[in-house]
């Protein structure tokens, strides 16, 4: 209970010193402190057995304490439940760390918000205040107790908190393709994972992923809409990759699939019990009202690092990466069975939506991204689907026929497929191809679908040899499928 300024407790940390063996705990042991001018608060997230937020106001020389596990309401009329705690030195204030297992309150403390606060009323049953820091700035709350006990919620917020910090809209960053491993200490080398590229905007505790072609597939993977508890920011914009882990602990395009064309609830919640998905998280784009997209890309990193949780039950990770040494990474990545590599350039800037020699793709697989073009027709059990696919990829901006994929499908992709291309069909080519045309059988659709093919090489005639079908890409236009070419030696300058 609050105490009244003419009636302090005789020591109010004596509960604080109890729980802890300060010995084992990196928590500051304290004291109480004189009574200041200028009255401090402290807005704690943690990570203890279960995520919640540590309000603490200094009062008497202390910080009394509450755990909120919503956090103080960022709307009017909303309410949140607040516990008190044992009153805690004022020195943690600025404590930052974790404490360790089997101690009291086990887990990551991190400070959310801290500044001075303006008293407007301190009861028994009512406290009134008005914040004054980095993230509240003249907001003011009440604390109330109540028969069921204590409830904060805000009394009035200032225009800063009122009008949000929503973060603005972006694309992401896209790689060019076609390099050979090389060596450069201007150069840093992170995995090119198998999966859906992603941004990741998080706002509070509302997250939305968002493909790189615009497209919102939250609801396809519910399990990582509360990585939100793992971020120690409140508004955030975060660049990765959803992936799925096989048995061998690789990312595997070919298990994702099962997952990125589902949209109906009983569908998706079946298959991420099957499938479940990760996310690795490698850039920092937006953070609470700054954007970051013109800091050097190793300034990005670091303070991703710092506001992501990784000793965390969340499915989300940070890629490693290694500085200089590229062929060595690239040998380490083929030898775990990775897709490829890419290098991007140190200190230079986020470019979204652009495709730039920043960033460069050293592949380890032959894949390309292609356009659907149409079908031929099937055989044997294949008679009421297709035998294979003809495919396309842009060449200096115009759309080739490069071949056509006939293995790679699974019982339920064929279907799919048939579905999806069924509505699309065109009477000619969707581009001028005297040699597509001649094609046996072959049915014409709208140039729309974009899918990944893996395949042995390219012929001389500029065709897929040995291609195998991926899966289709939801999150890629019609002119993200750009050929290839045969890789070009890359230096790092």
């Amino acid at each position: 209970m609050p105490r009244n300024a003419s009636a302090p407790a005789a020591d109010p940390l004596q509960r604080y010193t109890a729980k802890r063996n300060f010995k084992l705990t990196p928590e500051p042991a304290g004291e109480r402190a004189e009574p200041a001018q200028a009255l401090s608060y402290v807005i704690q997230k943690h990570w203890a057995t279960r995520l919640h937020y540590d309000l603490r106001l200094e009062r008497d020389g202390v910080l009394v304490s509450w755990a909120v596990p919503k956090g103080p309401p960022t709307k009017k009329g909303v309410r949140h439940l607040a516990i008190q705690t044992e009153d805690h030195p004022l020195e943690y204030g600025s404590f930052e760390g974790n404490i360790p297992k089997g101690h009291y309150g086990a887990g990551e403390v991190v400070i959310w918000d801290h500044g001075t606060y303006d008293l407007l009323e301190w009861t028994d049953k009512k406290v009134s205040f008005r914040m004054w820091g980095n993230r509240y700035r003249g907001t003011e709350y009440h604390l109330v107790k109540t028969n069921q006990g204590w409830l904060i919620f805000m009394a009035s917020a200032s225009d800063e908190l009122a009008a949000g910090t929503a973060a603005p809209s972006y694309l992401p960053m896209l790689a060019e393709g076609g390099y050979k491993p090389f060596d450069d200490p201007g150069w840093r080398f992170e995995p090119k994972l198998d999966g859906v590229r992603s941004l990741v905007y998080v706002d509070g505790e509302e997250v939305r992923l968002m493909s790189r072609n615009g497209r919102d597939q939250s609801v396809q993977y519910p399990e990582l809409l509360n990585v939100w508890q793992w971020i120690t920011g409140t508004t955030a914009v975060l660049d990765g990759e959803i992936v799925a882990i096989d048995g061998e602990g690789r990312t595997s395009f070919e298990l994702l699939q099962s997952r990125i064309n589902l949209q109906a609830k009983g569908d998706i919640d079946r298959m991420r019990k099957q499938v479940p998905v990760d996310l690795a998280l490698f850039d920092l784009l937006y953070l609470d009202g700054e954007e970051l997209i013109g800091e050097p890309l190793e300034e990005r990193r670091a303070r991703l690092e710092k506001i992501v949780v990784t000793d965390s039950p969340a499915r989300m990770q940070l890629t490693f990466y290694a500085d200089a040494d590229g062929e060595a990474f690239t040998a380490g990545a083929k030898k775990l069975g990775m897709e490829g590599v890419v290098a991007k350039r140190l200190g230079s800037r986020y470019h979204p939506g652009r495709r730039t020699g920043d960033w460069r793709k050293i592949k380890l697989l032959n894949t390309q991204d292609c356009v659907i073009l149409g079908w031929t027709p099937g055989e044997g059990r294949r008679t009421d689907v297709f035998g294979a696919l003809l495919v396309g990829a842009a060449v200096d901006g115009t759309l080739r026929w490069i071949g056509q994929v006939g293995t790679g499908f699974t019982d339920r992709m064929l279907t799919d497929l048939m579905e999806r291309l069924k509505p699309l069909q065109r009477r000619d080519p969707p581009i001028d191809d005297a040699e597509l045309r001649k094609v046996k059988g072959a049915r014409f659709v709208e140039p729309t679908l974009v899918c990944e093919v893996e395949y042995l090489q390219m012929t001389s005639a500029g065709k897929l040899r040995a291609p195998s079908f991926k899966g289709l890409r939801p999150d890629k236009e019609p002119e993200d499928a750009v050929l290839e070419g045969v890789a070009t030696e890359g230096s790092g300058g």
